[in-house]
Order: C-alpha cells, then sequence, then structure tokens
C-alpha cells in the first residue's frame, strides 16, 4: 500500500472524510473557518484516492491539539492514522518553539 502525505485539503474532502466516519457533519462555513484556523494538516491518499486527514489547533507556542484525525473505513488497519498522526507530531516539533 503506497501511501502519499500532502499538507492541505478542501472543504469538500473534509466533508467528504467525517461523514465516512459517521461523525456530525458540519457546513461549508463552519469548516471553511475551521481550516483557516489550522496550524498544521495533514491529508493521506492511497492510490490517489482520499484515505485520511488529521489536522493540530492551537496557538503556536504552548497549545497544539491533534484533532480530526479520521481514516475511511475502507483503508483503517493499514497504519494511515498513525502515519498521519507521526507526521502531525513532526511538524508540531520542528516548527514550535519557545521564540
Amino acid at each position: 500500500m503506497n501511501i502519499q502525505l500532502d499538507y492541505s485539503f478542501s472543504i469538500n474532502e473534509f466533508l467528504e472524510m467525517v461523514e465516512s466516519v459517521g461523525w456530525k457533519t458540519y457546513s461549508e462555513l463552519q469548516v471553511e473557518k475551521a481550516l483557516k484556523n489550522t496550524m498544521y494538516m495533514v491529508k493521506a491518499t492511497v492510490d490517489g484516492k482520499l484515505a485520511g486527514i488529521g489536522r493540530v489547533v492551537g496557538d503556536y507556542s504552548i497549545v497544539c491539539v491533534l484533532t480530526d484525525i479520521c481514516v475511511k473505513p475502507e483503508f483503517q488497519g493499514h497504519g494511515i492514522g498513525l502515519k498521519i498522526t507521526n507526521e502531525l507530531k513532526r511538524l508540531i516539533e520542528t516548527n514550535v518553539s519557545e521564540d
């Protein structure tokens, strides 16, 4: 399984993901605002198909919260969620400093 990571996703991709795992759905305006206020985002694709997403929200200093980490049911069990989580943690560790 070839998992490709990208660092952005669209409103429609976000909605597709949360609906695929049965989470509450949101309006496009809510998602647009949420994505604008996201520190980091990661999208996983497998063979060009959307497989999972994850985000970090916070203040770029003390608080960095991993959120909305989800993987479509047909892609679960292949380490995609772990890969997304590890990449989000790496982005925090690399980019957030005491300065």
